[in-house]
């Protein structure tokens, strides 16, 4: 199983040379629950962090956060909300909404404000005099989760630019699942080749589980979970950040699909039972595309898990004794809206297994989109696996 997935990455905008000149102010700013208006209570953190663009009326930002729930929970980033004017105690008038969703409770994201989403003379005001605040959005809690005030602080006119940070990319090869008692460095590359400080700075989301030094090396303490961050020292928001278990390993587990329901582009329900069979656990029935007349190609089957689960493979069982379905490509949502890519399955005896980083998944769409024997299609069996932290033996 992939570690990396539990790897966020986030670079600056723009071209691959960037600079940052006396134009710009850097702003920075930690956000936290006690923060809230009213306070509630919570471990997550926030902290964003790049630059204001005077002369083009861009703000562009990276947004990172930390353990905004816990890991035997599920939530759903919902976005980010600017007040201004604002102060401690009381949020002012909502500015800015910047929309996005993200069900990691820790990562990192790059957002911007420009153009026609620019700010207007008196926002600009309120920013660059520390007036503005900014609040992380989800659906469980979409008064807020974490707030925190942003600060503005003019470059020095007469600096040299440099050659920003993009990218911050760990080494494939990083040992992220310890033993306590375990030290594990942490490698990276700094793109691109050519910026000029290619320093990083370190930091542990819970020290006491594992902790982090100025090198890279992380010392595992404690069994649980933490969330390690390099940020690039150079200014330029570029940050990434990777999930350390410690005496925790990872099982993977073919899910029970009874109360599932599973819908398809088309069917001929005579011909085997229909998309149904798909879940029935019985090979001798299967789903079969419409024919007489013929649906063309593509067709696609939706699984609806009825809740999210931390999905890392799937099985298409074909039906028994027939080489019909060719390829199919499977998708993975959280809402039945959006859809993301998690790889293909190409034709062999049987179909072979497709297993991917672990993502968050209720929805997984099945589409078919070559057959030996065109247009028709037949699947028989469906299956999907997820994978859990469990404490070590």
């Amino acid at each position: 199983m992939l570690i990396c997935a539990f790897v966020f990455n986030s670079c600056t905008e723009g071209g691959e040379l960037e600079t940052l000149t006396a134009d710009a102010y850097t702003v920075s700013g930690a956000a936290d629950s006690k923060q809230l208006v009213p306070t509630a209570n919570g471990n997550g953190s926030a902290s964003l962090s790049g630059w204001y663009d005077e002369a083009g009326n861009s703000l562009t930002l990276n947004l990172s956060w930390s353990d905004l729930w816990l890991a035997t929970e599920s939530d759903m980033i919902t976005g980010l909300k600017f007040y201004g004017p604002a102060a401690p105690g009381a949020n002012g008038p909502l500015t800015h909404t910047i929309n996005f969703t993200n069900a990691n409770a820790s990562g990192s994201v790059s957002l911007s404000l420009a153009g026609h989403n620019g700010l207007v003379s008196a926002e600009r005001e309120d920013l660059l005099s520390g007036k503005w605040y900014y609040i992380i959005t989800s659906e469980k809690n979409p008064e807020g989760l974490v707030r925190g005030a942003l600060n503005a602080v003019k470059r020095d006119p007469t600096a040299k630019p440099v050659n920003l940070v993009k990218n911050i990319v760990w080494d494939a090869a990083n040992k992220t699942i310890l033993k306590i008692g375990d030290k594990s460095t942490l490698n990276y590359r700094i793109e691109p080749v050519f910026a000029t400080n290619r320093e990083v700075t370190w930091q542990s989301s819970d020290p006491a589980i594992a902790s982090v030094d100025q090198e890279g090396i992380v010392t595992a303490n404690a069994q649980g979970f933490a969330t390690i961050t390099a940020t690039a020292a150079d200014g330029s928001s570029a940050t990434t950040s990777t999930l350390i278990a410690v005496n925790y390993i990872l099982q993977e587990t073919e899910l029970d699909r009874k109360g599932w329901t599973v819908t398809a582009s088309s069917e001929k329900v005579s011909d085997g039972g229909g998309v149904v069979a798909t879940l029935d656990g019985n090979f001798s029935t299967y789903w079969h595309s419409m024919w007489g007349p013929n649906e063309p190609l593509p067709h696609w089957i939706l699984v609806d898990m009825k809740q999210t689960y931390d999905v890392s493979k799937v099985i298409v069982r074909r039906r028994t004794g027939n080489t019909d379905t060719k390829t199919v490509v499977v998708e993975t949502s959280l809402d039945n809206v959006t859809f993301n890519n998690a790889g293909t399955i190409s034709a062999t005896a049987d179909m072979n297994p497709l297993a991917f980083n672990v993502v968050k998944a209720r929805y997984i769409k099945f589409t078919v989109t070559e057959s030996n024997r065109v247009p028709n299609a037949s699947i028989s069996e469906l299956y999907v696996s997820e994978t859990k932290w469990i404490p070590s033996p």
